[in-house]
């Protein structure tokens, strides 16, 4: 993932209150970048599509529609993009979403906020596996607030801090 490229993906509320991981902090630990330290390549993790199967077939065929398929590095990944390189990836158990803060991704946002808002998901925010509800001025103030957004605001700065 480039420095610029700011992370974070669509979960099934369901299977979140199903596997009843709502709590006070909102937090979604498997997905925080913030735990690479502490990350085991042999853990298992939660499958939060495994009941919810059918939504990942539903925002592939929706997206499929919008955005341009790419090559994929894996034969298990989807993978959509639009013209600036913000990119949607669908696996088996996962949707990831990729976008590119060097260029306006506002239409993109909002098409992953549309999704997620139809298909009942949440987004969860890689930098620190926040959830957060389908909403753009949330959404907004999560990326201004990120550390990808520093870095490219301001790189010396945020080196020395």
């Amino acid at each position: 993932m480039a420095i610029w490229n700011y992370r974070y993906y669509l979960i099934p509320l369901d299977s979140i209150k199903e596997f009843n991981i709502l709590n006070k902090k909102n937090i979604l630990p498997e997905y925080s970048k913030n735990n690479f330290n502490a990350f085991d390549e042999n853990q298992e993790f939660k499958n939060y599509f495994e009941k919810q199967n059918k939504i990942l077939h539903f925002i592939k065929y929706e997206v499929e529609k919008i955005l341009t398929m790419k090559e994929s590095w894996d034969e298990d990944a989807i993978v959509f993009c639009d013209e600036h390189g913000n990119t949607i990836t669908i696996w088996s158990d996962d949707i990831m979403c990729e976008l590119d803060l060097r260029f306006n991704c506002l239409n993109f946002i909002q098409l992953t906020i549309n999704l997620a808002m139809k298909y009942e998901c949440v987004i969860v925010i890689e930098e620190n596996g926040e959830i957060i509800n389908p909403e753009m001025n949330r959404f907004i103030e999560m990326i201004r607030d990120s550390n990808v957004n520093k870095i490219l605001k301001n790189p010396v700065d945020f080196i020395k801090k």
